[in-house]
């Protein structure tokens, strides 16, 4: 597709290098997806979705090659940060409340 679109004049070169790391983030994001459908776990469904999702702004931001790669792994860092960080804090609250040590 960026290829047929920096054909007809339509994109310059960079959108073709950035769609190589839009396409990567969305194959990550698609992998997660099939990963928590199967294993019928909600939350990595919604981190594919988020961070497929998330990733189609580089596509749409005029930056370079290597910014765009810095972009996504950032992205991609915070998406699974804040999940796992929420899922740690309701296992340690959990935990907390079941040995009577936890805060409410």
């Amino acid at each position: 597709m960026g290829i047929g679109l920096r054909s007809l004049g339509w994109v310059n070169e960079t959108f073709v290098l950035r769609m190589l790391w839009t396409a990567t983030g969305w194959s990550f994001g698609y992998t997660l997806v099939g990963v928590g459908r199967e294993l019928d776990m909600t939350r990595y469904t919604r981190i594919g979705l988020v961070g497929a999702v998330a990733s189609t702004v580089i596509l749409l931001t005029p930056i370079g090659f290597g910014a765009a790669a810095l972009a996504l792994g950032l992205g991609w860092f915070l998406v699974l940060s804040v999940s796992g960080g929420v899922t740690l804090r309701g296992a340690w609250l959990t935990a907390g409340k079941a040995t009577g040590r936890g805060s409410d």
